[in-house]
């Protein structure tokens, strides 16, 4: 989707990657179609594609920043008038919000959808093994995504409050926050209980000035 009045950078912003995300998905239907309705052929095909899903890790990790730019661009009364017509010129039923959820939905399912698949396979057929192991792969990469998703929000979160300490010099708080989101131990004593501190003092006091605020 290219539009005059559309800035390139709202257009990255909008849809981030997801061209190399169908290109993908064009390739790995074809092999899946191929597959039929064998269970162990679509394992093995899930398997084989599997460091291409990494692709929909960056779609994900920026999928908050494709909902606020759109939120600010239906705002707007040109920009939803252009998606709007976009929408009845492609006699889509759904607005473009509901289209850039579905790759976001559709990664976080695959390991949902073979663990059917090998509630359905005999645990004694030959290719049982390969089964279980596209369903631990897939997991896999449903979990890292839900990971990376967490640590881009958190980072996110520290910036607003480091932009909220006038005046600090220490080092960048998102360093900190990286080693807790790790489930590292935080320094004890000394000047390196002061990043810590400061980020629950910039959190108290943004609560307390806006009169809400997320938690960290």
């Amino acid at each position: 989707m290219s539009d005059s009045r559309l800035k390139s950078s709202e257009l990255k912003s909008l849809f981030g990657n997801i061209e190399s995300i169908y290109v993908f998905n064009s390739g790995f239907l074809e092999q899946l179609e191929k597959c039929g309705f064998d269970p162990v052929s679509i394992a093995r095909c899930f398997v084989a594609n599997s460091s291409g899903f990494a692709v929909y890790t960056e779609f994900c990790t920026s999928y908050p920043t494709t909902v606020s730019t759109l939120t600010e661009l239906v705002g707007k009364a040109e920009t939803a008038e252009i998606f709007k017509a976009r929408q009845a010129s492609l006699h889509h039923s759904l607005p473009l919000g509901s289209y850039l959820l579905k790759p976001v939905q559709r990664i976080l399912k695959y390991h949902l959808l073979l663990q059917n698949i090998v509630k359905h396979v005999d645990k004694e057929s030959p290719g049982y093994p390969d089964v279980k192991n596209a369903l631990s792969v897939m997991t896999g990469i449903a979990y890292h995504i839900n990971d990376m998703k967490r640590r881009h929000e958190h980072a996110v979160r520290v910036q607003e409050i480091q932009s909220l300490l006038y005046g600090w010099q220490g080092e960048d708080l998102t360093t900190y926050w990286g080693a807790a989101g790790r489930g590292l131990p935080a320094a004890g004593g000394g000047q390196g209980d002061a990043a810590p501190a400061a980020v629950r003092a910039a959190a108290a006091g943004g609560q307390a000035a806006g009169g809400r605020g997320a938690p960290l």
